[in-house]
């Protein structure tokens, strides 16, 4: 308790608006650990953050029952040194972004960053970097799919328009052949076939008038 209390005014411990703690979470930090957890997060019961460094969690992300995230691992090489005396070995920070969602009893190693919108399934272990909007589980955790949904098809409808402006652009410019896409523009056919000439109206007396 006083070690949170104490990070919490030293500001190595943040948490955004909305978030919500249920019984029997543990967060330990070390004496220069940090840790942010983001805005409207739920951290289930028993979740548990240990920082050696720093752990940085976006915002709306979810972890459910028994989740672990943490920063460092206990050393082991002296064999004739018991473990706990040893102190502890960093690979790097956990980054974690927004609107993530941890299954049941997921662990989170030292060193990695889990993009936007990812989802992780229950009891998987992510010891690798996982590109945003994907689908993991296993231990260690392997990308299976990528998320659908609004925000993937806005993706996907933000690259189109890049293409399809793309193309357009080298069409307008079809005699810059320097350009992608660019083809010589051809001479325009006639549209239509030629009018014949108009005759011209003869003045004179109209029929009937005399």
């Amino acid at each position: 308790g006083g070690r949170l209390l104490g990070a919490l005014e030293g500001g190595r411990l943040r948490f955004g608006e909305g978030r919500l703690l249920e019984p029997g979470c543990w967060l330990t930090l070390a004496p220069e650990g940090r840790i942010e957890i983001g805005a409207g997060c739920f951290l289930n019961r028993n979740v548990m953050l240990a920082a050696y460094r720093e752990i940085v969690v976006g915002d709306h992300v979810m972890f459910a029952n028994g989740c672990f995230v943490g920063d460092a691992d206990h050393r082991f090489d002296d064999p004739d040194t018991p473990v706990p005396w040893q102190g502890f070995t960093t690979k790097g920070p956990v980054r974690i972004g927004s609107n993530c969602w941890f299954g049941v009893n997921c662990a989170v190693t030292g060193g990695v960053t889990i993009g936007e919108r990812c989802v992780i399934g229950a009891n998987s272990v992510v010891t690798g970097d996982l590109p945003p909007g994907t689908v993991a589980a296993g231990a260690p955790a392997r990308v299976g799919a990528r998320r659908r949904g609004p925000a993937a098809a806005a993706d996907r409808r933000v690259r189109a328009a890049g293409e399809r402006g793309s193309e357009d652009c080298g069409k307008q410019r079809g005699g810059d052949s320097h350009l992608p896409h660019a083809t010589p523009r051809r001479p325009r056919a006639a549209a239509g076939r030629a009018q014949p000439p108009t005759r011209a109206l003869r003045a004179g007396p109209r029929p009937g008038s005399r």
